[in-house]
């Protein structure tokens, strides 16, 4: 009896000991996950991105409402082009991750976006840029020792300028318009990131559009773009 006594007791010992090391273990590894995304997805970015723009052109009439392409009639100059069309885009960001634990994390950055709008009118091409200063809010919902999986969603204030392939149409319009390239994009997306590398599908909605405006009335047009692209970023 006295000998099942002393073994019930080791087995109990050896089981204590195997419990407690596991969480031990299960606790080191946690906090070696927390360490190894914070030393390398926290820190200075740099990132590049290709996709495509879907630009939705606006027409509008003298008293500034939205009206068909081809209705152009009441308006001070002539415009012929399409509503809607899908061109190549590329860009960059510049910025600063900066993660508080395994699941959250922000960035502020700089992005640049060029966008290939050519027949947004048909007597001139339009090629547009845009820069602006954006912040996202980053959620890892799934993590390992190296690889993370999550979402991002942020905006952004920045400002569109438009290319014109033909000068002289540009100011005509601009002889006659006021231009407005305010824009205020909503950033919305899915990462995943190896280390200090990571790679982003995102969709970039400007919810305004950027528009010239007659100097006598409200008649003119503008473009809103909806960008989709896949990026690359590395976190140094």
């Amino acid at each position: 009896m006295k000998k099942y006594s002393i073994l019930y007791i080791i087995i109990f010992i050896l089981f204590s000991l195997n419990v407690f090391g596991n969480e031990e273990s299960q606790s080191l590894s946690k906090n070696n996950i927390k360490q190894q995304k914070l030393d390398s997805q926290s820190g200075f970015f740099i990132g590049i991105h290709a996709g495509v723009s879907m630009v939705y052109a606006h027409l509008y009439d003298k008293n500034g409402n939205m009206i068909n392409w081809d209705n152009t009639q009441n308006l001070n100059f002539n415009v012929n082009g399409q509503s809607m069309m899908i061109r190549p885009n590329v860009g960059l960001k510049l910025g600063w991750n900066q993660f508080f634990n395994t699941f959250f994390g922000v960035r502020g950055y700089i992005n640049y976006d060029y966008s290939d709008y050519r027949d947004t009118l048909l007597d001139s091409k339009i090629a547009c840029e845009d820069v602006s200063a954006n912040v996202d809010v980053l959620l890892d919902f799934w993590n390992t020792q190296n690889i993370s999986l999550g979402v991002f969603v942020g905006f952004g204030v920045g400002y569109e300028l438009p290319q014109w392939s033909k000068p002289d149409v540009r100011d005509n319009f601009e002889a006659i318009s006021k231009y407005n390239g305010f824009i205020l994009p909503v950033n919305i997306g899915l990462h995943i990131s190896l280390n200090h590398h990571k790679i982003e599908i995102g969709t970039r909605i400007h919810t305004i559009a950027t528009r010239y405006k007659s100097i006598v009335d409200s008649s003119g047009f503008g473009m809103q773009p909806l960008i989709v692209s896949v990026g690359y970023i590395y976190t140094f």
